[in-house]
């Protein structure tokens, strides 16, 4: 399996994200798994504004072809997962609603899904959104992320998508 973190720096240097994988695997939590850590060049215009296209032409059309050349991992997308917060989020829900054959597993953490007036999330309104695994994430106090994932979800539950939501409030910041 494997699993591409947009702004994978702030999953390895923030998040601890390879020491967490590596004691899953050891625990057998998991099988062992490919883990791609993905930075942005121009964070505003790859994941959000402008170059998104060829952001996602640039994953799906250069890096995958070359992840699996030179690595082996599983070509069944539902095996394959994508993650990534705020706009990275953003992108992980495009890679995945334009591309499901390539990526079965999506996890948007409070994406922003506001952006250019929502208009992912209107056109994935209007499509199948069932042929992916959805893992959506948000806290509550950061509109319209928090207004937008609650329609998001709701979006997921009537077109019948398996999906998981996770909403948290925490009473002051730490």
């Amino acid at each position: 399996p494997l699993i591409l973190y947009h702004d994978g720096s702030d999953y390895t240097d923030i998040a601890g994200a390879t020491t967490i994988l590596n004691n899953l695997v050891a625990w057998d939590r998991i099988e062992p798994i490919l883990a791609i850590f993905v930075n942005p060049l121009d964070r505003e215009a790859e994941y959000a504004f402008g170059d998104t296209d060829r952001f996602t032409r640039l994953i799906v059309e250069e890096l995958m072809p070359w992840i699996e050349t030179n690595y082996h991992v599983s070509q069944n997308p539902a095996r394959r997962a994508v993650t990534g917060p705020s706009y990275a989020g953003l992108a992980t829900a495009r890679h995945c609603f334009q591309h499901p054959e390539e990526f079965g597993l999506c996890a948007p953490f409070s994406p922003s899904l506001w952006v250019s007036d929502r208009a992912l999330m209107d056109e994935m309104e209007s499509s199948d959104l069932t042929n992916i695994r959805w893992y959506v994430d948000w806290g509550t106090y950061e509109e319209p992320i928090c207004s937008d994932s609650r329609r998001f979800s709701s979006m997921l539950e009537k077109q019948g998508a398996s999906f998981v939501r996770s909403e948290e409030h925490t009473s002051e910041l730490q």
